[in-house]
């Protein structure tokens, strides 16, 4: 059991990952570093596996240059932690990377045509699905990233500033999405991603 007071549990998956599930926080990025800064040394390499967090509601989810990312229930939320790739890894640090691999997940797992829009956003036509933020910092001298995704994948309604322009994959598709499928599609994609592109 870690020493920090955090939920979490072991997902059986061929990912390897650690999964820690919040009903509600402030943002799945602040406490991916709030989780890291908890552990002792000795617990230190779970982040060479990687620890993913989801919510299913962020009071104050952020999206790029810290603009309010609506965080209703029915979106998914949720945070790559890992021990950071290095300076000489490619790409490591290069969001619109992160954000194609993201727009490849969905595509893969929904068979929808969602694309990158650069530097980090998913668009489906003009109407936005998601976005994505990389946030880096250090944890007893290890050097710590964290990858932040937010995806409208099951709201039907959208507050009236963002309506506009807002869309999700079950608005779209006329059906409701597992998020544990797309949880895993990520996950996936990430984490070769870190030491070499694909």
């Amino acid at each position: 059991m870690f020493s920090s007071d955090f939920v979490y549990k072991q997902h059986t998956d061929p990912t390897g990952f650690t999964l820690a599930h919040y009903p509600s926080v402030d943002s799945t990025n602040w406490e991916a570093e709030r989780f890291a800064k908890g552990l002792t040394l000795e617990e230190l390499p779970v982040l060479d596996q990687g620890v993913v967090l989801i919510a299913d509601v962020q009071t104050q989810g952020q999206g790029s240059h810290y603009r309010k990312w609506v965080s209703n229930p029915g979106g998914l939320y949720y945070s790559l932690l890992m021990a950071h790739p290095g300076p000489d890894a490619p790409l490591q640090n290069d969001p619109a990377w992160y954000a194609k691999l993201a727009s490849l997940a969905v595509q893969e797992t929904c068979k929808l045509p969602v694309e990158h829009k650069f530097p980090n956003d998913l668009y489906y036509g003009s109407h936005k699905v998601g976005g994505l933020l990389l946030h880096s910092f250090t944890v007893l001298g290890k050097p710590c990233l964290t990858i932040g995704v937010g995806i409208n994948l099951n709201q039907t309604e959208f507050p009236e500033e963002i309506a506009g322009f807002a869309t999700s994959l079950a608005k779209i598709s006329n059906q409701k999405w597992r998020r544990i499928d797309l949880i895993r599609a990520l996950t996936q994609r990430f984490n070769p991603a870190l030491s070499q592109p694909q």
